[in-house]
């Protein structure tokens, strides 16, 4: 992308919709920590924290009704919401360099049980993995329209508990996250908040390292 199509794409994001837009810069910060953390080459994590920038510009073509709507989506609401993956694919450009970053767009909703959205992958490419775990804490701690905000320590124990192989009541295995990618992201969060610790922000890095020494 271009420096103007990419200054033009978050100016239509925070038009629509700001909390999307601080949503999308949050994740963009927690999956270069995790890149970091799984020692990624520099370059990749700067085109990650890129795709976690643009992983949700499809919802700028999603009604302002459904992106903020409280309590819970009707059936026909949450389709036209999940429909923001490939909406995102379409808005990105075709650029060879952008390759990526169009494939995070499309598949960050996908699940390693093949449980995820749009196309119920299993295989699915490592910067969608990574961007899945930033995503889904950063939704859960933080307020929407539809949920109030959940503890660290609860959030990522529930990121920790659906990386692990899980059995139904039916005989039905469950496991939504990268086990390899939960962890390091916990270990990643936990370093960045030992830095902040020293800046009088300990209570957050205290609970993540109960989890972490677990």
């Amino acid at each position: 992308m271009t420096s103007r199509f990419e200054t033009e794409i978050i100016r239509r994001l925070k038009a629509k919709d700001n909390i999307t837009y601080e949503h999308s810069n949050r994740v963009a910060y927690l999956a270069a920590l995790i890149g970091i953390e799984m020692k990624l080459p520099a370059t990749e994590v700067l085109e990650l924290k890129r795709a976690g920038l643009f992983h949700d510009v499809g919802k700028t073509n999603i009604s302002s009704k459904i992106l903020t709507k409280e309590g819970s989506l009707t059936d026909l609401e949450y389709k036209k919401m999940k429909n923001h993956t490939v909406l995102g694919y379409c808005i990105i450009p075709n650029d060879e360099e952008d390759k990526r970053i169009k494939e995070v767009a499309l598949l960050h909703h996908e699940r390693i049980d093949g449980s995820g959205y749009p196309f119920g992958l299993t295989n699915i490419p490592l910067f969608a993995r990574i961007i899945a775990v930033a995503d889904t804490f950063d939704a859960m701690t933080n307020k929407r329209p539809y949920n109030d905000p959940q503890d660290d320590l609860i959030a990522l124990m529930e990121l920790r508990k659906q990386s692990q192989i899980q059995i139904d009541e039916n005989g039905k295995k469950h496991q939504e996250f990268d086990p390899e990618i939960v962890e390091a992201f916990i270990k990643a969060y936990v370093k960045e908040f030992m830095i902040q610790e020293t800046n009088n922000v300990p209570k957050r890095y205290n609970t993540l390292k109960k989890v972490s020494n677990q």
